[in-house]
């Protein structure tokens, strides 16, 4: 029941199982394993990371400070982010190649749509709705400032285009 700390070439083979802290810095850091679990804080600094297992979790924070890569070209890995509410998460699915957003979402900036926007509930937008493609709503669509849609344009709720009360 005591902090960890690993300094230097380390090898474990078999299970580890640290209820502590776990510090490891190293060049390249490499688990493999059906399970891997962390119960408490674990840091890493490391120019490599290499987990392989079946299974990982971490149950506290986990904080990457350089990029997070999931999978590889041609061989990615469905990821899953969760909101508070069971109905509300970011998924890529693999198989199908797509990102879904379930719940309620807030995008700030400059948000363009290359193909098709199929959305099915209402969108409002602050600012300009431009779509290179043809776009289809099923709830009702509120655009303050303007709207481009290059390509049919279905609503099958109200339209309002312009600020509220001129449009």
């Amino acid at each position: 029941n005591a902090d960890v700390s690993i300094t230097g070439a380390t090898s474990l083979v078999g299970n580890l199982a640290i209820s502590g802290d776990l510090d490891v810095d190293a060049d390249a850091v490499t688990l493999t394993a059906t399970t891997t679990s962390v119960f408490g804080d674990l840091a890493v600094d490391a120019t490599t990371v290499t987990v392989s297992a079946s299974s990982t979790s971490v149950s506290g924070a986990l904080t990457a400070a350089g990029a997070l890569t999931v999978g590889a070209a041609g061989a990615g890995h469905d990821v899953t982010f969760y909101g508070a509410a069971p109905t509300a998460y970011l998924s890529w699915d693999t198989n199908t190649n797509t990102l879904l957003l379930s719940g309620q979402a807030e995008l700030t900036g400059t948000v363009s749509v290359v193909g098709a926007l199929d959305a099915s509930a209402s969108i409002a937008t602050v600012g300009t709705l431009g779509v290179g493609g043809a776009a289809s709503f099923a709830g009702t669509l509120a655009v303050a400032q303007g709207a481009t849609i290059d390509g049919a344009l279905l609503v099958a709720g109200d339209t309002t285009v312009g600020p509220a009360g001129v449009g």
